[in-house]
């Protein structure tokens, strides 16, 4: 305890200060050695305080030392928790962070993954914080209550995320160009910013992610042209821009997406008709493209995608036969 380490420390200042009336260093060991043997109380409490202090060592140097715990301290002060769920969030514990909740850890203690989704959890969104767990590589925060924007350094500062999940949050305004650069570009695999208020066009910089192979931002304010490098994610495989303000053509580069299984384009304002190259879609389960202003026929290479269970071309200006 700190009371017993305090009288220790006591014990020993008091027998060194005796010692300093002594001219030498030699008559100082020779006097030390001396009453040390002579005392076995003195003895077995220095010895005591000794294997004391190693054992406190050994078990606050790992917390103390592990960076991410100040990280994730930070990120939770900056919240509200209202069912306390982070309550026990503590640097008390022996084996934090990895036990907290929500918090897993790799062999070395580091964290890799931060799940805390639907705890009602209120503030600004803060992520600065999070950006300092270099070794992170899944953080789920979706269903909460966090506003804020998205921070222009998460692609630099996070180089080992595959997945992130902020849906359903307030989170507002563009994403930044810079969010996706990086080595994130070669190890995410997951996006889903979906259900938040987010703006403006969509960075170039998100068509280079070559890794990706879900990326969801329906029910947003997202506006623009949907760009032609749209298809040089050919890993793809999960594709959401529904409920947004996109406006345009339908890239025809969307046929080289070869992997893709689901596209939802719907409830947005493209002009123009269906490009023909979505018959490429071999793969294709389910395509949603209702209220997207197409107009003209469905074109009949739609007729081939043998594989698709539902499709959703209501709300539109199609006409001409069905393929």
């Amino acid at each position: 305890s700190s009371s017993s380490s305090s009288f220790f420390f006591f014990i020993l200042l008091s027998t060194f200060y005796s010692l300093t009336t002594f001219s030498s260093s030699q008559m100082i060991m020779h006097s030390l050695t001396r009453r040390l043997l002579s005392s076995p109380v003195l003895l077995l409490l220095l010895l005591l305080l000794y294997f004391h202090m190693l054992l406190w060592t050994t078990i606050a140097t790992p917390i103390s030392t592990n960076p991410d715990i100040s990280s994730l301290l930070s990120f939770r002060n900056n919240l509200k928790d209202p069912s306390n769920s982070l309550l026990h969030w503590s640097i008390s514990d022996p084996s934090s962070p990895c036990s907290w909740t929500g918090v897993s850890c790799d062999e070395q203690n580091r964290v890799i993954s931060l799940s805390l989704p639907s705890l009602s959890l209120q503030g600004n969104l803060s992520l600065d914080h999070l950006c300092d767990l270099k070794y992170l590589q899944h953080l789920d925060l979706h269903d909460n209550l966090l506003h804020g924007s998205l921070p222009p350094k998460m692609g630099s500062s996070l180089p080992s995320l595959q997945s992130l999940d902020l849906s359903f949050n307030l989170i507002s305004g563009p994403i930044p160009p810079p969010s996706f650069n990086g080595k994130l570009q070669k190890s995410l695999s997951s996006i889903a910013l979906s259900g938040n208020s987010l703006s403006g066009p969509l960075p170039a910089e998100l068509w280079e992610i070559s890794s990706l192979i879900a990326m969801d931002f329906s029910s947003n304010k997202l506006s623009g042209g949907l760009s032609p490098e749209v298809g040089n994610l050919t890993s793809l495989e999960y594709l959401d821009l529904d409920n947004n303000e996109f406006t345009g053509p339908v890239p025809r580069e969307l046929g080289n997406l070869k992997s893709l299984t689901d596209l939802s384009l719907g409830q947005n304002s493209f002009t123009g008709s269906l490009p023909r190259e979505i018959g490429g879609l071999t793969n294709l389960t389910n395509l949603y493209m209702a209220s997207c202003q197409l107009t003209g026929q469905l074109p009949p290479e739609i007729g081939g995608l043998g594989s698709l269970v539902k499709i959703d071309f209501t709300h539109n200006y199609l006409s001409g036969p069905i393929p």
